[in-house]
C-alpha cells in the first residue's frame, strides 16, 4: 500500500501524520474566531449562529504550511433550517468544497483539498451561505470532527494521494499527531 501513495519521511513513519487544526473536536470555543455570528460548543459541536452583519456566518483559524502544499481538509456540517443556500468549508475565502442547498438536520461528511498560495498559513474556514443577511440572522450551523492534513508533508511533492484515496485512507478525526503506526493510518 505504501508503494501505491508515494514515499513517506523516516519523520511521518515515526511521528504519524498531524492535523493541522486546533480543537477541531470543539472542547470549548479555544482556536476558532467566529466571523458575522456567534460560536457556542455543545457535545463537541461547534453550533455557529448567524449574527445578521453578514449573509455568509463562519469560524476560521490560520493553518501552517507553504505555497503549493497540498491539504486535505474534512469536517461534518449540518444546518438546522431549511433556508441555507450552501455549506463550505473554505480556505482563504475559496470554497474548498461545498454542498449546496444542504437538506436541514442532514449531516454532511466534506472534504477537498487545497493547493496552497499563502507563504506560511492559510485562514480555515468553515460556513453557511444564504440569501441575504436578515435570512442569515439566528440561523445555526453545525460542525464537527475538523481536520486538515498537509499531504505534501506526508507524502512529499508529486506523490499526494486524490481526494477519493484520502477519504478511503484516512482515519477520521483526530487531534494532534495520530497517536498510531504509520499502517493504521493507511488501513
Amino acid at each position: 500500500m505504501l508503494r501505491k501513495f508515494g514515499r513517506l519521511t523516516d519523520r511521518v513513519v515515526r511521528q504519524g501524520p498531524i492535523n493541522l487544526i486546533v480543537n477541531g473536536n470543539f472542547v470549548d470555543v479555544s482556536g476558532w474566531t467566529p466571523a458575522g455570528s456567534t460560536l457556542q460548543v455543545a457535545d463537541n459541536k461547534a453550533l455557529i449562529t448567524g449574527g445578521g452583519g453578514t449573509r455568509y456566518p463562519q469560524i476560521y483559524q490560520p493553518i501552517p504550511g507553504s505555497t503549493g502544499n497540498k491539504i486535505y481538509v474534512r469536517s461534518k456540517l449540518k444546518v438546522t433550517n431549511s433556508v441555507a443556500q450552501a455549506i463550505s468549508i473554505a480556505c482563504q475565502g475559496a470554497a474548498v468544497v461545498f454542498q449546496a442547498n444542504p437538506a436541514q438536520d442532514a449531516i454532511y461528511s466534506l472534504s477537498g483539498i487545497r493547493i496552497m498560495t499563502g507563504v506560511s498559513a492559510e485562514t480555515f474556514s468553515v460556513f453557511a451561505t444564504y440569501p441575504d443577511t436578515a435570512t442569515a440572522s439566528g440561523k445555526i450551523l453545525e460542525v464537527q470532527e475538523v481536520f486538515a492534513l498537509n499531504l505534501t508533508t506526508i507524502f512529499g511533492a508529486g506523490n499526494e494521494p486524490t481526494v477519493a484515496q484520502c477519504n478511503q485512507l484516512s482515519p477520521g478525526w483526530f487531534d494532534g499527531v495520530r497517536p498510531s503506526s504509520l499502517s493504521k493510518f493507511l488501513g
